[in-house]
C-alpha cells in the first residue's frame, strides 16, 4: 500500500502499440486521474518469436527496480513470466490485463485450434499462468470478469474497466446530417475479418435487400475477407457492397461521419457475447445507430444510450435483416437525437466506471485518485 502523498511509480510491460485504444486510456487515466507517474516497455510488434521473446527477457532483469506497480499490458499474456519477474524483483504489485485470452480466441472464437490439441492446452496453461501470476487483473466487462475469475477458480480478483473509445471518435453534427439527406441508407463496418464478428450472417442479411437503397462499406482486412468477398458476389450483392484496405483513423472517422448505421458483431462465441466491441463504443460515441448481436456485456450501456443501440439475436439473419429495414424507415427520426449528447453521456460515463473501480480496493491500496477541486 503507498503512503498518501506518494507518486505511484508504474511499469507498463509488453506494450504492443502505444495508441491502441485501451492501452491509451487506461495509461490516460493513470497519468492525469492519479497521483502516479508511467513508464513503458514496448513489446516488438513483428520480427521473428526468438527476437520477441529476447527484447521481454532483457527487459524484465534490467529495467530499473525502482518501481511499485507492474501491469502487464493486453494482448501480451505470453510475456506474464518476465512481466512477473520485473515486478518481483521490484517488490512492486503485479496487475495483468486480461483483455482477451489466447485460448478463448483460438479455440473458442476463430476455432484455428482444435480444443484437445497440445496448442489449445499450451493456450490455457498461458492463461491460467498469466492469472495466477498476478496480484489481480483487469478486463472490459462484468461478465468477462465473473467468467474469467473462474478460470483460476477465484483465486484472483478481476475489475472491469470499460473500453470506450479514443478522442478522435466523436460525433460531426453537420456532416452527418448532410448523409443522411441522401435516400441511400449508408451502413459501414470496419474492422478484422474475423469469426468474432460473424460476418456471414450479416452478408447473407442483405440478400433481401439487394434492390434497396442501401450500400454496405466494408473496410479492414483479415482472414476472412476473400471469402467474404466471394460470399457476397455469389449472393449476387457486388453492387451494394464495397470493399476497402485499413485506413488510418482520421480517414475511418471521415467514412463513420457520413454513414448512418455502424456495425457491430454477430458472433456465436462465448467472446463475442461477452465484449462490447471496440465499434460499438466508438459508433455510439460519434452518434450513430448501431446495429449488434445482443449479449450480457451491453447490459452496462444499453440503459445509458437508449435507442443508439439496434439488438439482434446472435446468428439470426433474418432479425438482421428486419433491423435494416427498421432503421432504413426511422432514418427522419433518428436525426431527432443530439448527436454530441451520446458522446459526452458515454464518456461521463466511462470515467465514473474507472473512477469508482479505481477508489475501490484492492486498486486504491495501490494507486491513488487524485481528488477534484
Amino acid at each position: 500500500m503507498q503512503s498518501a502523498g506518494t507518486q505511484t511509480r508504474i511499469l507498463y510491460f509488453g506494450v504492443r502499440d502505444s495508441s491502441y485504444p485501451r492501452n491509451e486510456r487506461i495509461r490516460n487515466f493513470l497519468e492525469t486521474q492519479t497521483n502516479s507517474s508511467v513508464t513503458i516497455v514496448r513489446a516488438p510488434a513483428s520480427g521473428g518469436r526468438s527476437r520477441r521473446y529476447w527484447s521481454q527477457i532483457k527487459a524484465s532483469i534490467t529495467c530499473s527496480r525502482d518501481f511499485d506497480v507492474v501491469i502487464l499490458s493486453e494482448f501480451s499474456l505470453n510475456y506474464f513470466l518476465f512481466s512477473w519477474i520485473a515486478a518481483r524483483r521490484a517488490r512492486a504489485v503485479h496487475i495483468v490485463d486480461f483483455f482477451v485470452g489466447l485460448h478463448e480466441t483460438e479455440v473458442g472464437d476463430a476455432g484455428t485450434t482444435q480444443p484437445h490439441s497440445l496448442r489449445a492446452k499450451i493456450l490455457s496453461a498461458i492463461d491460467h499462468g498469466a492469472i495466477l501470476s498476478a496480484d489481480y487483473c483487469f478486463t472490459d466487462t462484468p461478465v468477462r470478469a465473473s467468467r474469467f475469475s473462474k478460470i483460476a477458480k477465484d483465486q484472483r480478483p478481476f475489475l472491469a474497466l470499460p473500453v470506450g473509445a479514443p478522442a478522435w471518435a466523436r460525433a460531426r453534427s453537420s456532416e452527418t446530417k448532410a448523409a443522411s439527406d441522401s435516400n441511400t441508407t449508408q451502413i459501414l463496418y470496419y474492422g478484422s475479418f474475423l469469426a468474432l464478428h460473424g460476418l456471414p450472417n450479416f452478408v447473407s442479411a442483405l440478400v433481401p435487400l439487394k434492390d434497396a437503397p442501401i450500400h454496405v462499406t466494408l473496410i479492414g482486412d483479415g482472414p476472412l475477407r476473400a471469402d467474404i468477398e466471394r460470399q457476397g458476389a455469389e449472393l449476387g450483392l457486388s453492387h451494394i457492397l464495397t470493399f476497402v484496405d485499413p485506413v488510418s483513423t482520421a480517414t475511418l472517422a471521415e467514412y463513420m461521419s457520413f454513414a448512418d448505421v455502424i456495425i457491430g458483431i454477430f458472433g456465436s462465441s462465448e467472446k463475442a457475447r461477452e465484449v462490447v466491441a471496440n465499434k460499438v463504443w466508438q459508433g455510439l460515441y460519434m452518434g450513430k445507430t448501431v446495429l449488434t448481436r445482443d449479449s450480457p456485456a451491453l447490459t452496462e450501456i444499453k440503459d445509458v444510450v437508449g435507442g443508439a443501440l439496434e439488438l439482434v439475436p446472435s446468428g439470426d439473419s433474418g432479425a438482421i435483416t428486419k433491423a435494416i429495414l427498421g432503421l432504413r424507415m426511422n432514418r427522419p427520426n433518428r436525426n431527432l437525437r443530439n448527436l454530441d449528447d451520446t458522446g459526452t453521456v458515454l464518456e461521463n460515463y466511462v470515467q465514473n466506471q474507472f473512477r469508482d473501480t479505481f477508489s475501490r480496493p484492492p486498486l486504491s491500496d495501490d494507486i491513488q485518485l487524485i481528488t477534484p477541486s
